[in-house]
């Protein structure tokens, strides 16, 4: 069984591809998709990027009868697919944008069935992205794989049926509310198939999966239902024998971001608005960038991480004032700490420190690249929680001399009394759960953690934290070692406030 991508080598952080061309020649892949298009005889077919053909000759292994639109970018390809299928009366072969916006080519015939592996991450120039918005105003332009699916659904015949592999982050990502909203108005959504980007050798995300979606154009009725299928292999996938989930479809066109639940059941709060959030409860935000960490970050004496790309922080240059100005620190003593990253629950020791002399802060509120974002949180006793994370939650206090930056979001409770038990909930198996089905990824950005659901404790619940969890941090930041005791503790405890959630 062959599983691979045809392309080369992915091209480097950075680079600026337009194309993107990732070839599907996964024989398994390409007969499941053509399984769920369920070619019919004198079907009209659409292949939008058509790229190497393997589609096309799929299909027209099944169903000899099929007329075939070819349609692709690269001159390179469309040579080598006119040749293999010169032959073939029935196979159109078209050079050409599917997304052209000056052209009525591909505007006028409507197809029975589209299927596609549409390129993901081709980035888009200033120019081509304005052009875009004129025809999708409401839809996101920057990545162009979903408008191939926007515009397939535009192409469908009245129950005419789609099949797309795209990343899944389409499905519920707060950009794309808008192409989940025409996708449920306007197609009964048949099945989902979810699996790991690096089933393909050369293309693994790492913060998402991959997904192939197959829908009908067609208003689905009140108690239509759609299959949510789960793989971590190509015979997992292809044999429908991984996990499954259920869900009615107009249920998701009842919760606000149109998400889809890719992990059992819709949240409860997206059920019922009156549900708490962390957001009511905290303001959480991005840290700070300084732009060049290379240049300004240093690292502590006792840590040897990325040692060959950190110098190492001088002890006396590091400043021991309570709270640092904004304005930046005089003197030889100008570096403070800085909380990055995870992988320490409650409290995590200083590994870090910033340049915050008063010409680097002329720096960052100058550079570009630098983000001096909200400053207002700056030097303030909050929670830190991991930008990225997919192993589980380790939430941790972020201390008032403490800068923190953007590969964390910063968590700062509106009371007071509710710090200790937040940063054990966020520690906690439940606020896991619950943010993994807001977002699957492994993004944890602010837009997803403010809308994690929260059951607050009774004031007694509420003290018998507060003494707990401050009783840990101190004896965490006094150099004790961690009480996986306590912190089972603390998780059951949470377990059994927030059971009317799960």
């Amino acid at each position: 069984m062959v599983n691979a991508i045809e392309s080369g080598p992915l091209p480097k952080k950075g680079h600026r591809d337009s194309l993107r061309a990732f070839y599907t020649n996964d024989n398994a892949l390409v007969g499941y998709m053509v399984d769920l298009l369920e070619p019919k005889p004198h079907d009209r077919c659409l292949e939008p990027c058509a790229g190497s053909g393997l589609f096309i000759d799929e299909i027209i292994s099944r169903q000899s009868s099929i007329q075939i639109d070819a349609i692709e970018i690269a001159p390179s390809a469309v040579k080598a697919l006119r040749q293999r299928f010169q032959k073939n009366p029935r196979i159109h072969v078209i050079e050409g944008d599917y997304l052209a916006v000056d052209s009525n080519v591909f505007n006028s015939i409507e197809y029975d069935k589209v299927v596609a592996n549409p390129p993901y991450g081709a980035w888009q120039t200033p120019m081509r992205r304005n052009e875009l918005k004129q025809v999708y105003p409401d839809l996101y332009v920057k990545e162009s794989a979903t408008l191939f699916l926007a515009k397939a659904i535009e192409s469908l015949k009245a129950d005419g049926r789609a099949v797309f592999i795209l990343p899944e982050t389409f499905l519920f990502s707060h950009s794309h509310r808008p192409l989940r909203k025409r996708i449920l108005e306007n197609c009964a959504i048949e099945s989902i198939d979810l699996f790991p980007s690096s089933l393909f050798p050369g293309v693994n995300f790492g913060y998402a999966r991959l997904s192939i979606i197959s829908l009908r154009k067609m208003q689905p009725s009140i108690d239509h239902r759609c299959i949510v299928r789960k793989a971590s292999t190509t015979t997992e996938l292809v044999e429908k024998c991984g996990k499954s989930d259920e869900f009615y479809q107009a249920t998701v066109s009842q919760v606000p971001e149109l998400s889809f639940p890719l992990n059992g059941n819709s949240l409860v709060c997206d059920k019922d608005t009156s549900i708490l959030t962390l957001g009511g409860l905290a303001d959480c935000v991005t840290g700070f960038y300084s732009g060049d960490d290379a240049r300004f970050l240093r690292r502590a004496p006792d840590n040897s991480k990325y040692s060959n790309r950190y110098s190492m922080v001088q002890r006396e240059a590091i400043s021991h004032v309570e709270k640092p100005p904004l304005t930046g620190l005089p003197g030889s003593a100008h570096f403070i700490s800085v909380v990055k990253g995870g992988g320490y629950a409650y409290f995590k020791p200083s590994m870090w420190y910033m340049d915050w002399s008063e010409s680097a802060i002329c720096h960052y509120k100058s550079d570009r690249k630098s983000r001096f974002q909200n400053r207002g949180f700056y030097f303030r006793r909050g929670i830190g929680f991991p930008m990225v994370s997919s192993g589980g939650a380790r939430a941790t206090v972020i201390q008032p001399h403490q800068l923190f930056d953007q590969s964390i979001v910063g968590i700062f409770p509106k009371n007071a009394t509710h710090f200790d038990f937040l940063l054990a909930f966020l520690n906690s198996n439940v606020a896991w759960h619950l943010l993994r089905q807001i977002n699957p990824s492994a993004n944890n950005s602010a837009k997803y953690i403010r809308r994690i659901p929260v059951v607050l404790p009774s004031a007694m619940d509420l003290d018998w934290f507060s003494s707990r969890v401050a009783e840990y941090i101190h004896i965490l930041k006094n150099g004790g070692s961690t009480n996986q005791a306590l912190e089972r503790e603390l998780n059951a405890k949470i377990e059994k406030i927030t059971e009317n959630l799960l």
